[in-house]
């Protein structure tokens, strides 16, 4: 695995969640923002998380691409998705919301994580 990958992909992952879950958050939704702080930080967490599933399944000998990442994206959505209900009571407008900017992060984390092997080849 590459950690400096990891690194630069789940923090621009967790960018992205984190921008697209504020608009949610305050224009949409409108949750209280008294939060923002533990929201922040469960954003980066999920770009992190995201990035490292990408890189253990390219480990474990999946393909690098865009089915890998759209795969650990919609999986880490269903976990979050699933807590994100349990705390929040999230609406269906939060939920499908969350599923769309989790596999833009999802790809855009594959995208940027790269392909270890073809790295270290100089591919």
């Amino acid at each position: 695995m590459n950690p400096l990958g990891i690194i630069k992909s789940g923090l621009a992952a967790g960018l992205l969640i984190n921008l697209s879950q504020y608009a949610l958050n305050t224009m949409v939704l409108q949750v209280p923002r008294e939060t923002l702080a533990f929201w922040v930080a469960y954003g980066f967490g999920l770009g992190f998380l995201i990035a490292w599933c990408y890189a253990w399944l390219l480990k474990h000998g999946w393909e690098s691409g865009l089915k890998t990442s759209v795969s650990t994206a919609i999986t880490i959505c269903f976990v979050a998705g699933g807590l994100n209900v349990m705390v929040m009571g999230y609406s269906p407008i939060g939920l499908y919301w969350t599923l769309a900017d989790m596999i833009v992060a999802g790809i855009l984390a594959g995208r940027l994580y790269g392909d270890p092997e073809a790295l270290a080849s100089g591919d």
